[in-house]
């Protein structure tokens, strides 16, 4: 994930705060300050393992309740060698970004949760009366943390959760503002998909949009309404293909291309943008979620724009 997607994320989460809506969710950790470093590894390895292989996000100096709180850079640098103290054999991947939110500043820390299972050291073993237990792999079960059991095990390893292949040819976005009372927003994504461990059945009721376009709208939800595959011809049956279907549902039995439309209004006319970024939540029936962002790619200019192509890279997860 790009920097300038973690900023918005974290700007989304703070406007969120701000309407005073709860944000932490299996994805999201908001903390005032530095927690202690046993705590928090052992905090961390739960949400990451929890996580399944999606990014998580940690925010220093956000509180639900008070807001923005602040963060000292400079304890960054004593805390975190503290933490991955902890780790054996190694943390989640850390990106780490000082986010200015008015006067102060709050510290984002993105963690790649791929190499999952994640496991802690016992801080007592060792010492007299301590046990045998010398490792532990944490789950985080709601926002609580607690020793993985054998059906979290399961779910961590099931090749059912493993997520179809998802890749974005090209992606539109185009903003029609002549009507000011309804202005509307079309997206065309050609993506490439392929199946992993087995078919799926994309329907577009579990198919989501975002779009967000800096400063007036934080993030507004389009309705899917056209899923279509790309691989029909006169001369394959249908039980040739392997990727097929279109309107209300794509089923995906090899790999093929499949258009992906939504259409949707805005809940007002945005100011003149330069820059939008888009978020598509695919929820494929027996996988994982599969979420896909995306920016702009123009070069940033005063020039009014109503057409974006958007530069895309994505993530497997659950979307936030």
């Amino acid at each position: 994930m790009r920097t300038v997607e973690i900023e918005s994320w974290v700007h989304n989460i703070n406007t969120l705060i701000t309407n005073h809506h709860n944000v932490e969710d299996s994805r999201v950790e908001l903390k005032g300050q530095f927690p202690e470093p046993y705590k928090a590894a052992r905090r961390i390895a739960g949400h990451a393992n929890a996580a399944n292989g999606d990014p998580i996000l940690w925010i220093i100096g956000l509180d639900q309740e008070k807001g923005v709180v602040g963060c000292p850079q400079l304890e960054m640098a004593n805390w975190w060698p503290q933490v991955v103290h902890y780790f054996e054999p190694f943390p989640p991947h850390l990106t780490e970004l000082m986010i200015p939110i008015g006067s102060m500043s709050v510290l984002a820390m993105l963690f790649e949760t791929d190499r999952f299972p994640y496991l802690v050291k016992n801080p007592v073993y060792g010492k007299p009366e301590a046990g045998p237990v010398e490792l532990e792999i944490p789950w985080r079960d709601g926002t609580s943390i607690r020793s993985a059991r054998h059906s979290d095990l399961i779910r961590m390893f099931d090749p059912l959760n493993t997520p179809p292949f998802v890749e974005v040819l090209d992606m539109h976005l185009t903003l029609n503002t002549r009507d000011s009372t309804t202005p509307e927003a079309w997206l065309t994504a050609h993506l490439y998909v392929a199946a992993t461990e087995h078919p799926f059945i994309l329907p577009a009721h579990r198919c989501l949009t975002f779009v967000s376009i800096p400063p007036d709208i934080n993030e507004e939800c389009l309705p899917v309404f056209i899923l279509q595959a790309q691989n029909r011809s006169k001369d394959r049956g249908p039980s040739d293909l392997s990727v097929l279907g279109e309107y209300n549902e794509i089923i995906v039995k090899g790999a093929g291309a499949v258009d992906f439309r939504a259409k949707g209004t805005l809940s007002r006319v945005p100011a003149m943008p330069t820059i939008a970024s888009v978020k598509l939540c695919l929820s494929p029936i027996g996988t994982k979620q599969i979420l896909i962002t995306a920016v702009s790619s123009d070069d940033p200019s005063s020039t009014p724009k109503k057409h974006f192509n958007m530069k895309t890279s994505h993530d497997v997860g659950v979307g936030v």
